[in-house]
């Protein structure tokens, strides 16, 4: 591949993405972005990879900013512009996304429907293209027990997330444009966490708010049987670019999750040895005590998510389902590249919970560190 177009490279996943394709290709790499300019828009994406510690000066020389906007028709392009990056690129590897999981499906539309239609005519136009779709396993329906990545999607079962259902749909072009031939893959990562050896993680997801409210409240809801599916985002970019760079890949869906699960427990474990006491209460119980603290605490992590949680139906529940994630065409399209997904258990949690205290993401703890004993 001489060229590549990366959306979503400002954003956190797409920073990952942009430096693994960076080390792994020769490509020059064409990053869609919105900017005022070009000047802008370089300045953004060094920015985004500084932050993340995954600048490197060689790098200037191969970034290429293309500003336009997935919101709009041929991506914000002129028809001129639209052809000519048709014409230079020979992959497109698509991350980008609106992702607020408050916003009805409407006004996710426009940037994850349209956007990757969009894309399927510039993967189509002067010559086929292949096209590396990013999804998430959300687009599953939570009633099904066996995911796999065979299997065609059932109508989502999502009430009010217009995020997932945007990707649902979102999904279905891409697979109609692999029944008429397109070169295409799919790859659905579970939850992404950061960089798992130095802690670092982002901020801007419901994982982090949890964890954050239940600092601030002193309580979180679940049991010991919880659990979450975690992965690092280090394991996620290097599986993706792996995998697209294979011509068996074509055609096919990649789970991205983590074989080892991470009990809910283990966040109690590590933030009682940092000095945070939580106590585990009843989701009703608990959720009374959220709606009642809101009233004067607007700094709680899950304010943002309330609507969603005070809309779920604490007297009649939706059954609970043990879902098995299978990861066969990953497993294949991974053997023998030692590219492999790491637990997420005590010593990572440990590191990111010390990144997110270190950098006041958390509340100081309030009482000494408790030392280790596993």
């Amino acid at each position: 591949m001489q060229a590549i177009l990366i959306t979503g490279a400002s954003g956190f996943l797409g920073a990952y993405l942009l430096d693994e394709l960076a080390r792994q290709t020769s490509a020059e790499l064409y990053c869609l972005v919105r900017a005022d300019n070009a000047e802008h828009g370089a300045q953004r994406l060094r920015l985004n990879l500084e932050r993340h510690g995954l600048w490197r000066d060689e790098l200037a020389l191969r970034l290429h900013p293309v500003v336009g906007d997935l919101e709009q028709p041929r991506l914000g392009l002129s028809v001129a512009e639209f052809d000519s990056l048709a014409e230079r690129i020979d992959a497109i590897y698509h991350s980008g996304a609106h992702d607020n999981f408050l916003y009805p499906y409407a006004m996710l539309k426009a940037a994850n429907v349209d956007g990757t239609h969009e894309l399927l005519r510039l993967a189509a136009r002067v010559r086929t293209k292949p096209l590396h779709f990013v999804s998430t396993l959300s687009v599953v329906s939570p009633m099904v027990e066996q995911v796999r990545e065979t299997e065609p999607l059932a109508c989502p079962e999502q009430a009010g997330m217009g995020y997932v259902d945007t990707k649902w749909v979102a999904e279905q072009l891409v697979q109609r444009a692999a029944e008429r031939g397109m070169p295409v893959t799919i790859h659905r990562p579970t939850h992404i966490l950061g960089v798992s050896d130095r802690g670092y993680t982002h901020i801007d997801d419901a994982w982090y708010r949890r964890l954050l409210n239940d600092i601030q409240l002193g309580t979180a809801t679940g049991d010991d049987n919880a659990d979450d599916n975690l992965v690092p985002v280090g394991f996620v970019s290097r599986a993706i670019v792996h995998l697209s760079l294979q011509q068996a890949s074509l055609g096919k869906v990649f789970h991205l999750s983590n074989p080892s699960y991470t009990p809910r427990s283990i966040y109690q474990d590590v933030l009682r040895e940092r000095g945070y006491s939580i106590t585990l209460l009843p989701f009703g119980q608990w959720l009374a005590q959220l709606v009642e603290a809101a009233k004067t605490r607007p700094d709680l992590g899950l304010i943002p998510l309330l609507p969603m949680l005070t809309a779920y139906d604490t007297e009649n529940p939706a059954p609970s389902v043990s879902r098995h994630i299978h990861y066969v065409n990953t497993t294949a399209g991974l053997a023998d590249s030692g590219i492999v997904c790491p637990e997420i258990r005590h010593a990572e949690l440990r590191a990111y919970f010390a990144y997110l205290i270190d950098e006041g993401h958390f509340p100081p703890p309030q009482r000494p560190t408790i030392k280790s004993t596993d």
